[in-house]
């Protein structure tokens, strides 16, 4: 009985030892590409082909992966430019109307992570601020390790330039 032996899709070798996710092409190691844990770090959940492995063949990662990850790191850079107002600047977010549901993001390594989570959210969204933004941070304790979990809310609002107080000694006279 003669042993079938699969090359790899790209450069012909008889190792492979994975499959690409996208079109499930023998690949060996050398000539997969990978994607890291955190190159989608502000999605909770990935697309549909990227769930199951990090794998591709060089031709799948061209065409499906690379786009993206350059439309992802577009909105991440617009997320970080992002108006954020705390829950305790009422006086300046009062004239702001809040009509969406609340965002809640749950599970972050720390107030950053949360805070850019949110903003991400907001901004896939097609808002340009976030109001009313509460973080909580929660010790969590697991005998003598000792670590923090942050969670926390928001509300997407469209803010225009003219509902935002930007100099406070013209809104209120001192005397």
């Amino acid at each position: 009985m003669s042993e079938l032996k699969i090359s790899c899709a790209i450069c012909n070798k008889p190792k492979t030892v994975l499959d690409c996710a996208i079109c499930e092409s023998r690949i060996c190691k050398s000539c997969a590409e990978f994607i890291t844990p955190t190159t989608f770090k502000y999605i909770d959940f990935l697309p549909a082909k990227m769930e199951h492995t990090n794998a591709f063949c060089t031709q799948c990662y061209a065409t499906d992966v690379l786009p993206a990850i350059e439309a992802y790191e577009n909105v991440v850079a617009d997320a970080k430019n992002i108006r954020v107002f705390e829950k305790t600047q009422t006086k300046e977010t009062r004239l702001i109307k809040r009509l969406e549901d609340p965002i809640v993001v749950e599970h972050c390594i720390d107030i950053q992570e949360a805070t850019m989570k949110m903003a991400y959210i907001a901004t896939k969204k097609g808002f340009n601020s976030i109001v009313d933004t509460d973080i909580r941070t929660v010790k969590i304790r697991n005998g003598t390790y000792q670590t923090s979990e942050c969670s926390g809310t928001c509300i997407p609002v469209n803010v225009s330039d003219d509902k935002i107080i930007k100099d406070r000694s013209i809104a209120r006279d001192p005397n």
